[in-house]
């Protein structure tokens, strides 16, 4: 297995950097590696998803991480599967914020409900993080 790390979950370009440095500074913190990881629809790409993926590849090359992206319709399943693979031991989302709170989204529960006892912190747009309960 191994050694752990910080799993960055990334979804969007417009978030990403945010989401990464938040995962850098837990790493930092934790003396941990990290690495970031992406879950884009199934099927063929489009322009649109290559667009995507070169992205958050130049923001989490710049920020000295490497990306992983996986193409299918299940992304919580597929982080998760990934999350075990690499030995999350943190894992880092981002979500939607309303005032100044995070809101769960189906993709945090679910991870979150599969892996209770791993640490999950989550980042909002306006790039505040918070701690899920373990």
């Amino acid at each position: 297995m191994p050694s752990p790390c910080v799993l960055i979950c990334v979804a969007n370009p417009a978030s990403c950097r945010n989401i990464v440095e938040a995962g850098m500074a837990i790493a930092a913190r934790e003396q941990l590696p990290i690495t970031v990881v992406s879950v884009l629809t199934s099927g063929l790409p489009t322009t649109e998803d290559g667009l995507t993926m070169q992205q958050l590849h130049n923001i989490t090359r710049r920020c000295g991480a490497e990306l992983t992206v996986f193409f299918n319709d299940e992304p919580a399943l597929t982080t998760a599967v990934y999350a075990r693979q690499c030995n999350a031991a943190h894992i880092v989302a981002g979500v939607p914020g309303e005032d100044g709170m995070p809101k769960a989204t189906p993709f945090v529960e679910m991870i979150h409900e599969m892996f209770p006892q791993i640490p999950m912190t989550l980042v909002t747009p306006d790039a505040e993080t918070f701690l899920l309960d373990t």
